[in-house]
């Protein structure tokens, strides 16, 4: 649902004119804006179960539409500099800047991995495993192995704690063309590779290297973002009145993505990301 709401959104830009987002902030700024409503809207959803889930509405050409208009009429006006001096940084902000730069000096952790496997039969698996505690956890005769100790918003037999989990898969002629997945928070990384390739036309390996940013914050003007963009990014999101905090160039926190695809010759490549330890294999 994030993923298909965020890329129904930004089909309605031409990211592509615009040139990519580690390079351009008027395209960060869309990518950025996009993301934050999905979070927002998707995030209120409930259990099925319990709560009408309006799907077709958020994936409709008439609401991608919407939002889309809707980013384009609450950006900056013209001729307006939100960048502030030295003089100007809150104790706040300085405060948050301090905590998410503490994010470089993290080393990798053993949690979550993501799997994407096609058999010689012609089968396509994306399936996410977490193995750290995280939701949704592992049952055997009904007791608990390991799991999320997050408390389930919606109570009553069967009912679930949502997880954002979108193992994904591209068709291309009604066949399965590119699979893809990451373990850590998911919806963003999938969309921002799917971007590199569907929009910007890139080999699944270089989308997969390209920089990313992680999900905003701070009700949406706080982006994380690996440290590989330019002076004119931090310059132009600055002046936008956007936060920038910058993380190592390669970050596991931006996601891990795993990809298989079908070239046009029907032959199979894999990748794995490089922002974690990860093997790509072919038999």
């Amino acid at each position: 649902m994030i993923v298909g709401s965020n890329l129904n959104i930004l089909e309605n830009f031409d990211l592509k004119e615009m040139g990519h987002f580690t390079e351009s902030p008027q395209a960060l700024e869309t990518m950025v804006a996009a993301a934050d409503r999905v979070f927002t809207e998707v995030g209120k959803l409930g259990d099925p179960r319990n709560y009408y889930v309006p799907d077709d509405l958020l994936l409709s050409e008439e609401y991608g539409e919407m939002a889309a208009e809707y980013i384009r009429k609450t950006r900056l006006l013209p001729g307006i500099d939100l960048a502030p001096s030295e003089n100007d940084r809150d104790e706040d902000n300085e405060s948050m800047l301090t905590m998410y730069r503490e994010l470089k000096k993290a080393g990798h952790a053993f949690d979550s991995d993501h799997n994407i496997i096609v058999d010689e039969q012609g089968n396509w698996i994306s399936s996410l495993h977490s193995g750290h505690g995280g939701t949704p956890g592992y049952f055997f005769d009904g007791v608990e192995a390991n799991g999320s100790t997050i408390p389930a918003d919606n109570l009553g037999p069967g009912r679930r704690q949502l997880a954002p989990l979108p193992a994904s898969m591209v068709l291309k002629d009604g066949k399965p063309w590119l699979s893809l997945g990451t373990p850590g928070y998911p919806p963003q990384p999938v969309t921002e590779v799917l971007v590199n390739v569907l929009e910007y036309g890139m080999d699944p390996k270089v989308a997969v290297e390209t920089a990313r940013f992680w999900q905003p914050s701070d009700n949406g003007r706080t982006v994380r973002i690996e440290s590989r963009i330019s002076e004119d990014v931090k310059k132009g999101m600055a002046s936008r009145g956007y936060t920038l905090v910058e993380l190592t160039e390669y970050n596991w926190h931006t996601g891990s993505v795993q990809i298989i695809w079908r070239d046009d010759a029907g032959k199979l490549h894999g990748v794995t990301d490089p922002r974690r330890l990860g093997y790509a294999e072919g038999y």
